[in-house]
């Protein structure tokens, strides 16, 4: 019997009588067992012997895949975990949302009736500039008023004065023509 040699992982003879998992088990040991061939190197290595490298292969393959599951476990474990982290941070976001939503909507509500009382309050500005410039005329006309009254009282007094003349005069006139008849 021939062996095919294994260095290193690289294999030195090519047989075709050998699977994949018969290689990884060469791999493993180092040897290749060739049935065409009439010499053996290692005489020593028994049909038992292959069984349990077979075994120690399909042992560190288990060991390597429950490696392999563990890391993907893992991997899961910390995508859920930053799953429901994110998870938490968009309904927050989401709360802060509608929080801000509720705030414009209460500023778009003041900012409107803000409006309303400018307008409102421009109108009553409005109407009392109206009502400054009504008193101002109400002042001149009580003040003309006025005037004209003391210019009527002025009149009156001397219409008083004239007619006192008048009537004076008119007496003397006539105290005149009584004192002349009866001269």
């Amino acid at each position: 019997m021939v062996f095919c040699y294994l260095n290193l992982g690289l294999i030195h003879g090519i047989c075709p009588h050998h699977s994949a998992s018969e290689m990884k088990l060469a791999t493993h040991l180092g040897t290749v067992h060739c049935p065409d061939s009439k010499k053996s190197v290692f005489s020593q290595l028994s049909w038992r012997g292959t069984k349990d490298a077979k075994r120690v292969v399909q042992d560190s393959e288990q060991k390597r895949l429950r490696e392999s599951l563990e890391e993907v476990e893992d991997k899961y474990r910390k995508a859920r975990v930053s799953i429901a982290q994110l998870s938490n941070e968009k309904r927050n976001l989401e709360y802060q949302v509608d929080n801000l939503k509720d705030v414009i909507a209460e500023m778009e509500e003041k900012l409107l009736q803000n409006q309303t009382d400018n307008r409102i309050n421009s109108k009553v500005l409005l109407n009392y500039d109206k009502i400054k410039i009504q008193q101002t005329k109400l002042e001149e006309c009580i003040i003309s008023i006025r005037c004209r009254d003391e210019l009527l009282q002025l009149q009156k007094a001397l219409n008083n004065v004239e007619g006192m003349e008048t009537v004076t005069t008119e007496e003397t006139t006539e105290d005149e023509r009584c004192e002349g008849s009866q001269a």
